[in-house]
C-alpha cells in the first residue's frame, strides 16, 4: 500500500454539521471506513492492479468479516 488516510476533515465537516443542526453533545465518535473517517492512498497508480481486492477488504471490514486489531 501507499499511505494511510486520516481523513480529519471529514471529523470537522460532520462535527460542524452537527454543532449547525443544534447538537453540542460531547462524547467519543469514532470516524472509520464506514464513514470516511479512515482510508488509503490511490493516487500515483501504486494499486492500481490491486484496487478491486483493497475494495473488497475493505468491505468486508465495514461488514465485521474481518476484525481490525485496535490494540498495539
Amino acid at each position: 500500500l501507499t499511505s494511510m488516510l486520516k481523513r480529519v476533515d471529514v471529523a470537522v465537516c460532520e462535527t460542524i454539521k452537527a454543532v449547525a443542526g443544534g447538537d453540542t453533545s460531547g462524547g467519543i465518535k469514532v470516524f472509520d471506513l464506514s464513514n470516511d473517517g479512515v482510508g488509503y492512498a490511490t493516487s500515483g497508480g501504486y494499486v492500481d492492479d490491486i484496487a478491486a481486492q483493497l475494495d473488497e477488504i475493505k468491505a468486508a471490514i465495514i461488514a465485521g468479516e474481518i476484525e481490525v486489531p485496535t490494540a498495539p
